[in-house]
């Protein structure tokens, strides 16, 4: 892993060497770090250099930009601008996914601030200097969020979350009810960041929650409803791998309850609320699994789901107007367990390109 300045800026009196640059840099380090990990992929190059440029086009300009090529299969320099020099590279000479690259770039950054955005997304130009303001205005704030709109890639449309929750200090109830977890809308002060150790390597999806969990534990949250970065939602979107989503969250959680065992109101939050999460992805991962034909695989995680809501069929659609519907939606996984069970017998075989309950 090295690092490289991309370019030397330039001065009216000519270059500026490039070791007088970083003596300047080390002794004047900027307010806010930013954060870019990228494994730029084929065709993926036009949103990462909407996603750099929305970064050097903000109104707060007391800033540095670390992209961390996480050993991209496309070469960097060809959307970074040349002649930046608040930009630095720091590469990764294998993939280590984005999880390391977050971590990396912390370690790199000299701001007091840490913003993170990845290269398929985008900043609104007033976004640092109204996060930055958060901070001015709560010293005691270790971490700020806004909000974000979806930038659907195919169409172009653009759709606001909706946040019902309080602005300002939220508590950990708040955050996990309402929603606010993305990495490009999440700012947190350095030694905050280094008290919490960073992105656990152990969580390789759903990261930015597990941050932000361990983050609302420990210290003071502040939530903004100013819409402020556009979240691009494209094919490539790892959020939108049932697989790999849920088998993040429930990383995510199971870490949680690790911490608080034995709590019956672990960080504040109701037992049965996180129970009741658990099972939802435990039976969102079987959909997948049985959708790829991994029987085994799909009839575990079901049979989890079930340990934890023997009821979980009816909180899928709305309520049974009756209770023959009540009992039908209720006894459904455990119909789908059957088949599931079914269909590893030797008897179940032709069961198995049949069993997708999506």
């Amino acid at each position: 892993m090295t690092a490289h300045a991309v370019s030397d800026s330039g001065t009216t009196g000519g270059p500026q060497p490039v070791s007088d640059r970083l003596a300047n840099a080390a002794l004047n380090p900027p307010r806010v770090t930013v954060v870019v990990p990228s494994c730029l992929r084929p065709g993926c190059e036009a949103y990462a250099q909407a996603a750099l440029r929305s970064i050097l086009d903000q109104t707060f300009r007391d800033l540095e930009v670390i992209v961390v090529d996480d050993a991209s299969p496309v070469s960097l320099e060809c959307i970074i601008p040349c002649q930046d020099p608040r930009i630095r590279i720091v590469r990764h000479e294998c993939n280590r996914g984005s999880t390391a690259a977050r971590n990396t770039g912390i370690h790199a950054a000299r701001g007091e601030l840490v913003a993170f955005l990845d290269d398929d997304d985008l900043w609104l130009p007033g976004y640092l200097e109204h996060m930055v303001g958060i901070f001015d205005r709560e010293p005691d704030t270790g971490t700020a969020l806004c909000q974000v709109a979806f930038l659907y890639a195919e169409t172009g449309r653009l759709v606001p979350k909706q946040r019902n929750g309080p602005e300002g200090r939220n508590t950990l109830a708040d955050l996990i009810e309402y929603g606010n977890a993305s990495p490009s809308t999440t700012m947190l002060r350095r030694r905050c960041l280094e008290e919490l150790q960073g992105f656990d390597p152990d969580v390789p999806y759903c990261e930015d929650l597990d941050l932000i969990l361990r983050a609302a534990e420990r210290f003071p949250v502040y939530v903004s409803h100013a819409v402020l970065c556009h979240y691009r939602v494209h094919s490539s979107n790892l959020s939108r791998n049932d697989l790999v989503f849920g088998l993040g969250v429930i990383r995510v959680w199971e870490k949680f309850l690790s911490r608080h065992r034995g709590q019956t109101r672990p960080g504040g939050l109701s037992l049965r609320w996180i129970k009741r999460t658990l099972a939802r992805q435990h039976y969102r991962v079987m959909r997948a699994y049985a959708a790829d034909g991994n029987v085994e695989a799909a009839f575990q995680h079901l049979r989890q789901a079930v340990s934890l809501w023997p009821s979980i069929g009816c909180s899928f659609g709305p309520m049974p107007q009756s209770m023959v519907r009540r009992a039908l939606s209720v006894a459904k996984p455990y119909t789908v367990m059957a088949g599931l069970g079914l269909a590893m017998t030797p008897l179940g075989m032709p069961l198995r390109s049949r069993l997708r309950p999506r």
